[in-house]
């Protein structure tokens, strides 16, 4: 921009032969998964993109396999742009949440992945989050790939699905 403005200042943004509304589109999507709940039938649910090979997309379907990485940035050092708060609090309180099973924990000195999670330690893994470091668990690891490993520039382990770039996609 080229003149002050005074805030806030919303950022909108418009994308070309982009056809988010068409029917295969909108109908490729678990909303059982996207809740985290199980009794999802991905093969009915989610066709045309269900795996990745032979192993299972969660959540699958062409709305959660097709994110759109819209990166902004300032040159201002005087303002920041905030990106909390972008979803609905219904969306993030009911439509969005992680896969029955998942666990995290913050890492307490001492204590470790397994004492923190009860799973075996081959099954733990860690990672940062917001500055601070976390323990987690994703259920049937070795046979889905969920969002974070889809989109791992993106979108944390510990966020998932939670993630509100994500759910306003």
């Amino acid at each position: 921009m080229t003149r002050d403005v005074t805030g806030p200042l919303y950022v909108y943004y418009e994308l070309e032969n982009f056809y988010q509304n068409h029917r295969r589109y909108v109908k490729s999507r678990s909303p059982y998964q996207l809740m985290g709940l199980d009794g999802a039938d991905p093969e009915t649910e989610c066709d045309p993109l269900v795996y990745n090979g032979t192993t299972l997309l969660y959540p699958c379907g062409l709305i959660a396999n097709s994110l759109f990485n819209d990166v902004i940035s300032l040159s201002s050092v005087n303002h920041t742009l905030d990106s909390g708060s972008i979803s609905w609090p219904s969306d993030r309180k009911v439509k969005f949440k992680q896969p029955e099973g998942f666990k995290k924990a913050l890492v307490v000195d001492g204590q470790s992945c397994t004492q923190a999670l009860g799973v075996p330690v081959n099954q733990c893994k860690s990672t940062v989050y917001k500055g601070q470091n976390w323990y987690y668990f994703y259920p049937n690891d070795d046979s889905t790939q969920y969002l974070y490993e889809s989109f791992p520039q993106i979108i944390n382990p510990i966020e998932g699905v939670e993630n509100e770039h994500f759910i306003v996609w």
